[in-house]
């Protein structure tokens, strides 16, 4: 498995970058990989990703954590988190950061049960399963992972909402069901290539339908002024699923 991600991050945090990192979508088109939006801080956030990361309560396993942005500032809130990251390199780095982390992948997570009260994801990394029943997977495994009481907070794209024109014909063909669509991408680095990644991409509605036959619901829906949008899943039979929409 490629570790181009971690190359790059790596290089970039010593000062060592060695070519513009480009995201390769999967009909050709390209766009530059903004290294220093991985190491960026909570003051250069925006208030929507501070609040909607702030959604994460008790101990936080932060997955996809990257060189460890969330985490860092979830600590220094007084907050126990740790993140999980299948890039060893980026994991590297998060720890010389000061950010504790781990190497493992989100659908098999290195944690015991009943040790975690919040599971992040930031950057729309929770599509990264791909696929609805890949979601539908990865929620199964954290209702066996997560404490009573747990919530899931994450945030993800709307493809409903997108109106740059390229990426609108882009998603023609590629929704699954309504509401629901896929984009695929590689990271390119100094002739090294990732692997292709199927991002998973849902309205507030599909999100309700992949949700639906899971132990979880969804509770809230914390919207921005773009595509993106961050949610709480909470266990269907908590007490307090309340399923309040705010946005």
């Amino acid at each position: 498995m490629s570790d181009a991600f971690g190359r790059m991050v790596e290089d970039y945090y010593r000062g060592e970058l060695q070519a513009q990192p480009v995201y390769r979508r999967s009909d050709g088109e390209t766009s530059p990989a903004h290294c220093a939006w991985y190491f960026t801080g909570p003051e250069e956030w925006g208030e929507f990703d501070r609040e909607g990361i702030g959604f994460a309560r008790g101990a936080v396993l932060d997955i996809g954590s990257g060189v460890g942005r969330a985490v860092l500032w979830l600590r220094d809130r007084g907050q126990f988190a740790i993140g999980v990251d299948a890039s060893p390199r980026a994991v590297a780095v998060s720890r010389e950061r000061g950010a504790p982390a781990v190497v493992g992948e989100m659908t098999v997570l290195p944690v015991a049960e009943d040790t975690v009260d919040t599971a992040l994801f930031v950057g729309t990394h929770v599509g990264a399963v791909g696929t609805i029943d890949g979601l539908r997977s990865l929620l199964d495994h954290l209702d066996r992972i997560l404490c009573p009481g747990g919530r899931i907070v994450a945030d993800i794209y709307d493809p409903t909402l997108i109106e740059q024109a390229d990426l609108q014909s882009y998603l023609d063909g590629r929704f699954l069901a309504q509401g629901i669509a896929t984009r695929q991408f590689r990271l390119e680095y100094n002739g090294d290539t990732g692997d292709w990644m199927t991002l998973l991409l849902c309205s507030p509605a599909g999100l309700d339908r992949i949700v639906e036959p899971t132990a979880w619901a969804v509770e809230q829906i914390h919207r921005s002024e773009g595509t993106r949008y961050y949610f709480i899943l909470t266990r269907s039979t908590d007490d307090d699923s309340t399923q309040q929409r705010t946005g």
